[in-house]
């Protein structure tokens, strides 16, 4: 609910799985490991997801999953938001931290820009798409990845994985 707050502590330590459909509009708090689980799950997030003391797994599986962001996520220092398989959309809102962004294994739709000046950006098997722009201000490794996007080099970009690779957007 808009406002609300769900806060994953870490207690005793401990794995901890979420096998739920996410309809975030408040904000997620994340200070211990947690994966986000659920087959077939559309998740959604128009509030705010902070990665603080701890890394977030969304393995999305199944019949057409996704997340679709619309809010803020925020990965903190030496934190990584990892999202694999189905699809990830950046609607609008924001992602924002030092941290890592890591996508692996689906299709990334980013009506927003995007730049790796602050947050880390790994690309693996994957397909990254606009209309937004991929900036990369620092160092950007693509594994596999095609990129359907306007792309801008500022940095070190390394491509590994051979012919797998494509960039079709402007350059």
């Amino acid at each position: 609910a808009v406002g609300a707050t769900l806060s994953v502590l870490a207690g005793n330590g401990g794995t901890r799985t979420l096998n739920l459909q996410l309809d975030n509009r408040g904000t997620v708090t994340i200070q211990q490991a947690v994966t986000l689980n659920k087959a077939s799950a559309d998740h959604t997030n128009s509030g705010t997801i902070e990665l603080i003391g701890a890394n977030l797994t969304i393995s999305q599986s199944g019949t057409t999953p996704s997340l679709t962001n619309q809010g803020t996520l925020s990965i903190g220092s030496g934190r990584t938001l990892s999202i694999s398989g189905g699809t990830f959309n950046q609607e609008s809102g924001s992602i924002t931290g030092t941290g890592t962004l890591a996508l692996s294994g689906l299709t990334g739709n980013f009506t927003t820009d995007f730049n790796n000046s602050q947050t880390v950006l790994s690309l693996t098997s994957m397909t990254f798409n606009g209309p937004g722009t991929l900036t990369n201000v620092t160092s950007l490794t693509m594994t596999y990845t095609t990129i359907n996007a306007p792309l801008v080099n500022q940095g070190l970009l390394i491509v590994r994985g051979g012919s797998g690779n494509n960039i079709n957007g402007t350059f």
